[in-house]
């Protein structure tokens, strides 16, 4: 059995301090599958990986699509063409280099279902974020034909709503992400003079650092010298060449941090070393306002039984359910604050009750998740595979 990976090529570059769920789960993948079938991973970008290849993304074309300024209905036609365009010339390459593998995994790429128009190949698409199925009016046929599996089951439901028959002849499948339980665990903390917070996301807007900082300036002064805050990442976390980075919301970052004298920057840390940063913390700060489908810094924060305070969006109730966190009840610096100081009023024990994956009914292991790929492997010649 010959098995081909292909990740979006949007993503077009590679940050080792800190990788977005999406890319986690193409290396994790690349190398459970290629312990047990010949596996070759392919990407836009170079990495030193020996099942990692490197193919060309015209990505020209999408820098014109987004510079070109059409008016009316022309320019989502032209912008649409373009856009295809770019991915049909990434997708011939890898149907080139692949065109003896046995079946095809899309990472966050769903127009890898076009492959159907030119093979036979069995064709799974893996859904991490909110990816548009390029014209699916006219390639109806071949996204319904294709078997998509979700990340979680609020990203299953936003697309099963958004393209009306997706589900009508494969049933969807549901992989959330998952941690190597031996690389992400409690470490026995030490009891802090002050309690210190964690943030480990991105600098962007959508994940809401300005909120978390926003927070800080509404509490008083005695309440802030309780507590401290670890900043984990830096501003150049993600690569987003095509892209227009907003320089305001940075600008607006540093103007916050100036305010504040109690927080630590570390300016990035190696997704090996995130371990040791979650268990010498008392609790993640996690004020994403996006529809995060399945945050794969929750769940490492799960594991290292690292109690959590993040807001109600996406997948994130999913994924906290019975578990040691708290949800404000809206996603706002206010909100926030009034949390923080309820914290910082009766301290971690009180504030949460530990009870980290206890009841949890969700499989966030990578040993569940190998289980499931072998699975999808050796029924992958039935139809209706389920799970």
């Amino acid at each position: 059995m010959k098995i081909a990976l292909l990740l979006n090529p949007s993503i077009g570059a590679i940050n080792k301090k800190g990788f977005a769920g999406t890319e986690v789960m193409f290396f994790k993948d690349t190398t459970i599958l290629n312990k047990q079938y010949k596996t070759t991973s392919y990407a836009r970008f170079s990495f030193k990986d020996p099942y990692v290849r490197r193919i060309y993304y015209p990505v020209i074309l999408i820098k014109i699509a987004q510079k070109l300024n059409f008016t009316g209905k022309l320019y989502p036609m032209i912008d649409a063409f373009l856009r295809l365009t770019a991915d049909i010339v990434y997708i011939l390459q890898f149907i080139l280099l692949e065109r003896h593998s046995d079946i095809i995994i899309g990472y966050s790429f769903p127009s890898v279902a076009l492959i159907r128009y030119v093979s036979n190949k069995n064709i799974y698409i893996l859904i991490q974020s909110y990816e548009t199925l390029v014209n699916y009016s006219f390639f109806s046929g071949v996204y319904k034909q294709t078997q998509f599996i979700f990340c979680s089951n609020y990203i299953k439901t936003y697309y099963l709503q958004k393209y009306q028959g997706l589900s009508c002849i494969n049933k969807p499948i549901i992989l959330h992400n998952s941690v190597d339980s031996s690389s992400f665990y409690q470490i026995k903390k030490h009891d802090h003079r002050k309690i210190i917070l964690l943030y480990a996301s991105a600098w962007e807007k959508e994940k809401g650092l300005d909120i978390l900082l926003e927070s800080f300036t509404k509490l008083r002064p005695h309440e802030l010298s309780k507590i401290t805050l670890t900043i984990a990442s830096n501003k150049n976390l993600w690569h987003k060449e095509t892209y227009q980075q907003n320089d305001d919301y940075l600008c607006k970052i540093d103007v916050l941090l100036k305010k504040l004298s109690n927080i630590t920057q570390l300016g990035g840390v190696q997704h090996k070393d995130m371990n040791k940063i979650y268990n010498s913390h008392d609790v993640l700060i996690f004020p994403s306002v996006w529809g995060e489908p399945c945050s794969v810094t929750l769940i490492e924060s799960l594991f290292c039984k690292l109690p959590i305070i993040a807001f109600n969006v996406g997948g994130n109730s999913e994924i906290l359910l019975n578990t040691n966190s708290i949800i404000p009840n809206t996603s706002s610096s206010d909100a926030l604050a009034r949390t923080l100081r309820k914290l910082i009023q009766i301290g971690v024990n009180e504030m949460f009750n530990n009870k980290s994956l206890k009841g949890h009914t969700i499989e966030l292991t990578d040993d569940y998740r190998t289980k499931i790929l072998y699975q999808l492997v050796n029924q992958s010649e039935h139809s209706g595979f389920s799970i």
